[in-house]
Parts: structure tokens; sequence; C-alpha cells
């Protein structure tokens, strides 16, 4: 029994009812769907973030180590210039010396003459300021001591004694010296004219 509805009513009805509900369904369902795919997308983003971000700590990690060993290492990474091969004799005065200028201090004349820098040669000196040298202490006991620190053992002949040829010597290597030990180009260049000035003096 239809109990007295019209069946032309009830369907039109029941049609407009369906296509509400599966509208709303489809709504959510799209929505749902969106919802998904921007946190998939949102996902994505923050692994890709946290990748670049490993990879620039580790860029950052090597980067220091490489500038940790660049310091430790200076010669190993220092560009090689492209020149001829020298033919003169590279001259390098004794630690001793060489460590007395880098810190201003007052050296002897000796140790930049011909024999001053022969003996010097002939003790192989180290290029390694950290390299430790045995010498005997006034008490008679031994003791390891910084090579820079160490005095040449060689008889030293005094300022006062050294020969005019021989202060020559010493004034054209310590110059060079100074220059090695990076001094300021005003203080070296004073040096050469108190040279010339002892050197024209009549």
């Amino acid at each position: 029994a239809d109990c007295g509805i019209d069946q032309l009513f009830i369907v039109p009805m029941l049609e407009d009812v369906w296509r509400d509900n599966n509208a709303e369904q489809r709504e959510s369902w799209d929505k749902k769907l969106h919802q998904e795919a921007h946190a998939i997308l949102e996902a994505e983003r923050l692994a890709t973030e946290e990748a670049v971000l490993r990879h620039q700590v580790v860029a950052d990690e090597l980067k220091l180590v490489k500038q940790e060993e660049w310091k430790k290492y200076k010669n190993k990474y220092s560009p090689i210039p492209n020149m001829a091969i020298p033919m003169e004799t590279i001259i390098i005065p004794s630690a001793y010396a060489m460590n007395k200028l880098r810190n201003g201090e007052y050296c002897e004349l000796y140790y930049f003459t011909h024999q001053g820098l022969a003996e010097d040669e002939s003790s192989f000196p180290s290029l390694d300021n950290d390299a430790l040298t045995l010498t005997k202490l006034e008490n008679g006991t031994h003791s390891f001591i910084a090579l820079s620190s160490a005095k040449a053992k060689a008889l030293l002949i005094k300022d006062e004694d050294l020969s005019w040829e021989e202060v020559g010597q010493a004034h054209f290597h310590m110059i060079n010296a100074m220059r090695q030990c990076e001094w300021a180009n005003a203080h070296v260049q004073m040096h050469i004219d108190l040279w010339l000035a002892i050197e024209t003096h009549e």
C-alpha cells in the first residue's frame, strides 16, 4: 500500500536526497584526498629540507676539516709556482738566527757570514720550528729544547771582531733573512740605509 502517498512525489524527493548525500560524500572524499595529498607534499618538503640540512652539515664539517688540515700542513696545499729551477745555492740561516729575527731580537752578525752559514748547513738544520734538540745545561744535565732557541755550538765571533769583508757578507744575508721573516719594508729599508751609511762613511 502506498498509504496515500503519490509515487510521483516520492521519487523526485528521494532523488534529491540521494543527490544531496552524494554531493556531500563526494565533497568530503575530495577534501580527504586533498588533505592526504597536502600531507604527502608536506612530508616530502620536510624530508627534502632535512636532506639539504644534513648535506650542508656534512659539507660544513668537511670544510672545517680541510681548513684545519690546511692550517696544519700549509706546505702541502701551497700552490707550486710555474717558474724555472733556481741554479743558485739556497742559503738558509740557522733556526736560532731566524727565530731571533722573527722575534725582532738582537742576533750576532756571525750567523749571517759565509763561515757561519756554512757551519749551519753542515749541521743539517731542521726547517721545523717545533723540532727538538738535545743540549747540555750549565748544571751538567741534558735536556730537550726547541731547535729554534738553541744557540749554535760553533765558535762564535763577536761583531766587533769580524773583518770588514765578513760584515759585508752578513749585511747581504741578514737583509734577505729579514724579508723571509716578513719584516716591514720600512724597517728593512732602515737597515739598508744604515749599512750604506756605514760603508760610505769616510
